[in-house]
């Protein structure tokens, strides 16, 4: 009996294997079943179940990749190589004496060594640098994306605040170059991005960069600074979630670290580490960008950043052709104010995802221009700049505000302008104006990097309204670009 999909024409075959692709990895899965059932599903589904391969870094990983690779029928239809670097191929456990050892699963000869013994052949074997190294094995391979498997990185039962302890503090420049030649997860870090480094004439345009928040000896290298360079699309994604160890409040609290104030995990934002690699960001990437057009930071949910001033690392002459930013977990501020300002020939669209303003103190000894800011500050920026190709500004979510939902009829805060903030003002302002929103406000706790929304610097923003007023005026020059592109 002849099989009725057959029948059809390509159109509807390719109609349903889109909506194959819509469904997830079980349809993708599909996909790849339905290619090995006969030579015209092969030819047919190529494009698809080839455009997008991973990489790790494992002998049987780059084997398979290198298989692709060697036959010019499927290399051709590779757009995408997304590599995860793992340690997932060493079984990890610990002695009595508490010494770490390992177990290479992709040897022959499998048995255990001690992790002083691996080495760097062994973290990230020659097949799978061979590929990563020279990425013209695909001719039409545009995409890179970079990952780490950090869940894979420790199995020793102590270990759990390894990843928050090692960003307590930074590490000088020979310190760097000694744990990356005796730690394996810093090892596995150094030989990837040394190894695609050593990419020349490359063709790709878009980057992915899903980083472990640890600065890495061969940012600082001419190899990587001329790797970026052509790159046209990148996205920078910090990690931070990473299993967190109990800390106290106070380190006299109680000694037996049971009480509710010590058991409070940290966030990987509250570490030394964390915030040196942020405030390093410019060197490391920023600088070197000068052919991005799309720039996307994506920030984590433990470590919103920008809140200290020294962080925010735009500026200057970087990233002279940028037209779209996304930010996501980000404290707007002064830095980033001026900085969209001086590209307001070439920006034409930006996105504030989960982003926050905080209040402009107004202290004597608090520095004026720098840090962070309240939502109009920043707007006000761009407006007082009169963007010329700006089309598109979007702060999500724009919210109900938070203080609606208060149970007590009255916000009250001492040093705050306005004494008393009663809800039935509020509630006349939105009888109003039913599309009056409000902008998100929040600070981080000093002691654990924990996020905390202020719903009274939000209602008083909402009140005194001059984050909508600044918002409207910018909107304002928006509509009138979209007009005029319109009209040539």
């Amino acid at each position: 009996m002849a099989c009725p999909l057959m029948g059809l024409p390509d159109e509807l075959q390719l109609w349903i294997i889109e909506k194959l692709q819509e469904s997830g990895r079980d349809g993708f899965n599909g996909l790849v079943n339905l290619s090995s059932t006969c030579s015209r599903y092969r030819t047919l589904l190529a494009p698809t179940v080839f455009h997008t391969i991973t990489l790790k870094n494992t002998v049987r990983s780059a084997e398979s990749v290198l298989a692709v690779a060697n036959k010019n029928s499927l290399a051709q239809y590779v757009k995408h190589l997304h590599f995860i670097g793992t340690l997932a191929q060493i079984d990890f456990i610990a002695n009595p004496c508490g010494d770490l050892y390992g177990l290479l699963e992709d040897t022959k000869d499998a048995a255990w060594v001690s992790m002083v013994e691996l080495d760097a052949k062994e973290v990230f074997p020659t097949v799978a640098s061979n590929i990563l190294s020279d990425l013209r094995l695909f001719p039409q391979l545009t995409m890179l994306t970079v990952s780490f498997d950090s869940d894979s990185w420790w199995g020793h039962p102590q270990s759990n605040s390894s990843m928050l302890t090692d960003l307590e503090h930074t590490d000088g420049s020979s310190q760097v170059e000694w744990v990356e030649q005796n730690v394996p997860y810093r090892a596995l870090m150094s030989a990837t991005f040394v190894t695609i480094t050593r990419n020349t004439n490359h063709s790709i345009t878009m980057l992915h960069l899903n980083l472990i928040p640890i600065l890495v000896g061969a940012f600082g290298s001419t190899d990587w600074s001329e790797f970026l360079n052509p790159i046209q699309s990148c996205t920078v994604a910090i990690k931070g979630e990473f299993k967190a160890r109990k800390i106290p409040r106070d380190e006299n609290c109680c000694l037996a670290r049971t009480c509710d104030d010590c058991q409070g995990a940290q966030c990987a934002g509250a570490t030394t580490g964390y915030c040196y690699f942020i405030s390093r960001l410019s060197q490391c990437f920023f600088e070197h960008l000068d052919s991005v057009t799309t720039l996307r930071i994506i920030a984590s949910v433990s470590g919103p950043i920008w809140y200290v001033s020294e962080e925010c690392g735009l500026g200057g002459n970087q990233l002279p052709k940028l037209r779209s930013l996304y930010v996501e977990r980000v404290f707007v501020c002064h830095e980033l104010g001026k900085f969209l300002a001086t590209r307001k020939d070439v920006l034409e669209e930006i996105t504030f995802q989960d982003c926050y303003g905080t209040v402009d103190f107004d202290y004597p000894n608090y520095p004026k221009g720098v840090g962070k800011c309240s939502w109009h500050c920043l707007l006000d920026y761009l407006s007082t700049a009169n963007p010329t190709r700006l089309q598109s500004v979007e702060i999500r979510p724009l919210q109900e505000p938070l203080f609606l939902m208060a149970m007590e009829s009255n916000l009250h805060w001492p040093d705050s302008g306005i004494e008393a903030i009663d809800l039935k003002v509020a509630q006349d302002l939105l009888a109003n104006d039913p599309h009056r929103v409000a902008f998100p406000y929040a600070w981080l706790e000093d002691w654990d990097g924990l996020l905390d929304i202020t719903d009274y610097y939000e209602s008083e923003a909402f009140v005194q309204g001059d984050d909508v007023m600044s918002y409207n005026r910018l909107l304002a020059i928006v509509k009138a670009n979209r007009a005029t592109r319109l009209q040539v």
